[in-house]
């Protein structure tokens, strides 16, 4: 429902998509696991490649490619359940599902932008009609703004979503 509804799980801001669906997939891998979040993840990223078919933007042909659509999204599910379990063994549960927030941001933003450039920067630059050299630096301006909303609604959100599940558990 997140993928396919708008303002649930991507925000459309002209061209591209503000996603704020990673948060589910963060908190799911810290409260569940790195197993689980790792299969949130998998699914989050077949959707996102179906999304893109289903509701194209300027940029959907980037995304048709698995390694960027879906393999950054597993790695956002699986590394958010390790840097959970690791971190919650060193600091307070409030500073550790905050770290836990940005960084599963952090993984989903540059794997995304590395699989772009390694895998797609042909696609890419035929969709902005740039030269292929051009292709690196458009693509980080371009998600620099999104990641910033990105990093600060994880950072924010993900803590309360855990504090939420402890209350639950108890």
């Amino acid at each position: 429902m997140q993928t396919f509804v708008p303002w649930i799980g991507y925000i459309p801001l002209g061209p591209a998509n503000v996603t704020i669906i990673h948060i589910t997939v963060i908190a799911g891998g810290m409260v569940l696991g790195p197993a689980s979040g790792a299969m949130l993840g998998l699914v989050w990223g077949i959707l996102s490649l179906f999304h893109n078919m289903i509701q194209p933007t300027i940029l959907s042909p980037i995304f048709l490619n698995p390694l960027v659509s879906v393999l950054p999204r597993v790695s956002v599910g699986f590394l958010s359940g390790w840097a959970a379990k690791f971190l919650g063994k060193w600091l307070r549960p409030e500073i550790s599902r905050v770290i836990v927030g940005a960084l599963g941001t952090i993984t989903n933003t540059s794997l995304v932008i590395i699989m772009t450039a390694l895998f797609s920067a042909e696609g890419y630059a035929k969709a902005l009609i740039i030269p292929e050299t051009a292709v690196l630096g458009t693509f980080v301006g371009a998600l620099g703004l999104n990641f910033i909303f990105e990093i600060i609604a994880a950072a924010v959100l993900v803590p309360i979503i855990g504090s939420v599940f402890d209350r639950v558990r108890k």
